[in-house]
């Protein structure tokens, strides 16, 4: 019994190793991989993030984006003091400012994500594996190369 078992954890691992090779060399995945690094590297995207954090930083804790981003100036009106802006302005400006940047980086993120859906639902790849995989080597890399 201990035989089988043993045997079906080997089997289990050999299958999870040679799925992260075959993704590893699979042309989606790897033009995945080098286009996300671009993306997540690109003065847009980080033009995009260092807005939306200060954007973020600004706003009270209970802020619910969904809630309040149709009518944000109405809201901010409303709850300026409870902010961090000292004008509707410079908030309603911010706000823009984000939604310009996210503009610009969008249809890239949308293509990464039909991409990343076709691997793992259409070519069957592990989720799970996928995200792992992920972190391992885009976001180490992107981090890498942001230091630098």
């Amino acid at each position: 019994m201990n035989n089988i078992l043993y045997l079906f954890i080997l089997l289990i691992g050999v299958s999870g190793y040679s799925q992260d090779k075959n993704l590893l060399e699979d042309p989606d995945y790897i033009k995945f991989e080098k286009e996300s690094i671009e993306l997540y590297t690109s003065k847009d995207y980080i033009n995009y993030e260092n807005l939306k954090n200060k954007f973020s930083e600004m706003l009270p804790d209970n802020y619910v984006e969904k809630k309040f981003k149709e009518d944000f100036k109405s809201w901010i009106t409303k709850n300026l003091d409870k902010s961090g802006f000292t004008s509707v302005e410079e908030a309603v400006s911010l706000d823009e400012a984000v939604t310009a940047s996210y503009k610009k980086i969008y249809p890239k993120q949308e293509e990464l994500n039909k991409i990343r859906i076709t691997l793992i639902r259409v070519k069957k790849y592990d989720g799970d594996e996928f995200s792992k995989l992920f972190d391992e080597r885009i976001i180490n890399k992107v981090w890498e190369l942001r230091k630098s």
